[in-house]
């Protein structure tokens, strides 16, 4: 299960206040609009062929990236765009059948039950072969867009919205409380390290820090001394801070390097991850009401292993 951190949590409660908002700033109802009216006119035309090829190029895509990992960009982003069109397809698919009858409305609720199951399914499959805690916030995002320029395009829902700019805002903030709160999906880290590994990786403070802390470990072999050594350590430092920083590392590649490191120097690693609790703010608060802890904390290692 996931944990819901800080913007996580603040995410999805703004989230709900846009689509709260979005209740009084958005377009009237579409009973009263001539659905073939609405359905020919020309930029209907052209959104509608846009979807249709956007969709054919991303279910290409789906073929040609079957064997990519799951963090693959380019898997994750077709599986949401083909996922989008149809949610967005049956989503205002859903809103035309108030507006037919007779044989029209038959068909075309076989048709929207087919179309229905397909996405059922492929929704089900995509997260399965998806990086799940990217996919699902780009897929929520672009069909928000899909549905959204639909009823501008095709619809018309510039004609019955009285303020564009706050509904446009709004729209604007939902996205951006989903991404807020996908803890996964970072687009500016993702497009610095894509720059970074087309560039010199001396052009990057991270890779400053990593060439500084190589060429710490090769004067550290020539030439061994405790300054050398403490050069390596803040070296050291800096790297795994610039790389969190800027989500190069995640906080679990750290978590396995500590486990790494403990699993091969035993009870020496042991006493300074004690050392490093107990130097921790919360537990430096924590102990002060629980001497029992702080005991129990230190019984674990071996006499004078602290």
């Amino acid at each position: 299960i996931t944990y819901y951190d800080k913007s996580m949590r603040i995410g999805t409660l703004i989230f709900a206040v846009a689509v709260y908002q979005l209740a009084y700033l958005g377009p009237a109802p579409h009973e009263d609009r001539p659905l073939g009216e609405m359905l020919a006119r020309p930029p209907a035309y052209l959104w509608f062929m846009l979807l249709l090829v956007s969709g054919l190029i991303s279910t290409a895509a789906i073929f040609a990236t079957l064997n990519a990992p799951h963090e693959s960009y380019a898997k994750i982003v077709s599986w949401a765009v083909v996922i989008s069109i149809l949610g967005a397809g049956t989503d205002n698919a859903a809103a035309c059948l108030g507006l037919l009858d007779g044989w029209q409305l038959y068909s075309s609720m076989f048709l929207y039950a087919f179309v229905a199951l397909v996405l059922l399914a492929l929704s089900a499959k995509a997260p399965a072969l998806c990086d799940a805690a990217t996919y699902v916030p780009l897929q929520l995002c672009i069909q928000m867009l899909c549905n959204m320029l639909t009823g501008l395009i095709v619809w018309k829902d510039g004609d019955s919205i009285k303020l564009m700019p706050p509904y446009l805002a709004t729209f604007a903030v939902c996205i951006l409380s989903v991404y807020l709160a996908s803890a996964n999906l970072d687009l500016f880290s993702g497009i610095h390290q894509r720059h970074m590994r087309y560039r010199p990786l001396a052009r990057s403070s991270l890779g400053k820090a990593v060439l500084e802390l190589i060429a710490n470990w090769q004067q550290d072999q020539v030439n061994p001394s405790a300054e050398s050594e403490d050069d390596i350590a803040m070296a050291l430092e800096r790297v795994l801070v610039t790389g969190l920083e800027r989500s190069t590392f995640a906080p679990s590649d750290v978590a396995k390097l500590v486990v790494e490191l403990q699993r091969k120097h035993g009870s020496e690693s042991s006493a300074l991850i004690v050392r490093w609790i107990q130097d921790t703010p919360f537990f430096r608060q924590y102990v002060t009401g629980h001497p029992e802890f702080a005991k129990a904390l230190q019984s674990a290692l071996p006499p004078g292993a602290l």
